[in-house]
């Protein structure tokens, strides 16, 4: 029988982390105070010995608790992760990075959902958008199946609340030494158990998108995904034709990554072989920038420091924050002098489902950079 109101355990490793520390608590803080029935925990796990964090700390809810741990040497984020799991006392546990955001009713509706269940997930605010939409849904995407047979669904761990005793000693005792798949790792091993992921398709939390993110780290992630497919492989866990299936996967994830590496590289050249004269001639011009992601939000910006008017095309406009305007098809006006399709696999598809709508002059990423 699961308790009622449990106990909470938040853990944040920080690496090079004490300008975020304020905000952390701050977050944390305001969450407590909405579940006062709680007791909350604040684990802050310093994993740069070269900067001491203060354990002085203002807080203003009574069932808030903080604890500091400034650690001897560098652990990566699995062992920060596990290390800050030990010093932890809840029954249930997030892990929040450093630079993410949880809304301050994160924890209430997490729990009101959660219920007795041992995980529940909820939807992420990423790269400016849901991270789930009508052709990535929540309820398909985050499955067992789906998470061994095509990718991490998961952006990142602080969507997930999970009870500390159905996290396995694998995943305690195997630390992934290079930074980017520990979390994935876990929800393997979940999985493999049989644990069903609980979804709250309500967004609760932000995960922050930087030129920095392991994520965006190809060969790192890639080391990092060996690891887990060999500390899986060696678990005793599968049997020899799901361990057939770990290769499977690890092949996948491999093809995936070059693809996005592939993806970013050619919008790379895109953007650095933009002439002053291509931007100026948009000056006096309306343009519409298919795909809000974040390649679409990088040329936004560029084009933008240049005055140009400019404003998002997007299937899922309901979902996306963003500074600039965003239309879906369904609404986007036809006044556009020029609209600049950014996704790079099936743009020409997209170009042509779209050319009946605009009268305008539509383009690939790569073509609007030879526009003179």
């Amino acid at each position: 029988m699961t308790s009622s109101n449990p106990s909470i355990s938040i853990i944040v490793p920080v690496y090079k982390g004490k300008i975020y520390i304020p905000q952390i608590i701050k977050q944390v803080d305001d969450n407590a105070q909405n579940v006062p029935e709680n007791r909350v925990e604040l684990v802050i796990y310093n994993d740069y010995p070269n900067e001491s964090i203060d354990n002085s700390i203002n807080i203003s809810s009574d069932n808030l608790s903080v604890i500091i741990i400034n650690s001897t040497r560098n652990s990566g984020i699995h062992g920060a992760r596990v290390a800050g799991l030990q010093k932890a006392s809840g029954d249930v546990v997030m892990f929040l990075d450093q630079d993410d955001y949880i809304y301050p009713e994160y924890l209430k509706k997490q729990l009101a959902v959660m219920k007795d269940a041992d995980i529940v997930v909820c939807e992420v605010v990423h790269a400016g958008k849901c991270h789930y939409s009508s052709s990535f849904r929540f309820e398909n995407v985050v499955t067992a199946d789906f998470l061994m047979n095509n990718w991490n669904s998961i952006v990142s761990p602080g969507q997930v609340l999970i009870r500390r005793n159905v996290i396995p000693d694998i995943w305690i005792n195997n630390i992934i030494r290079t930074n980017g798949a520990d979390d994935y790792f876990l929800w393997l091993l979940l999985a493999k158990t049989g644990i069903q992921f609980k979804l709250n398709e309500e967004t609760l939390f932000e995960h922050t998108v930087k030129g920095d993110n392991t994520s965006l780290d190809t060969n790192k992630m890639m080391d990092s995904e060996t690891e887990m497919i060999d500390y899986l492989y060696n678990s005793g866990l599968y049997s020899e034709e799901e361990k057939k299936n770990l290769f499977k996967l690890q092949a996948s994830l491999r093809r995936i990554h070059i693809k996005e590496l592939e993806d970013y590289r050619e919008a790379f050249f895109c953007y650095k072989e933009l002439s002053c004269d291509s931007l100026n001639n948009l000056k006096d011009k309306r343009v519409g920038i298919y795909g809000a992601g974040i390649i679409g939000q990088t040329l936004a910006s560029i084009l933008i420091q240049h005055d140009i008017d400019v404003v998002y095309i997007d299937k899922n406009a309901d979902n996306i924050k963003a500074d600039l305007n965003v239309y879906s098809l369904d609404n986007a006006p036809n006044y556009f002098d020029l609209i600049i399709v950014t996704p790079l696999p099936g743009r020409e598809k997209i170009i042509a489902d779209i050319s009946n709508q605009f009268s305008c002059n539509i383009v690939s990423l790569s073509d609007f950079y030879k526009l003179r």
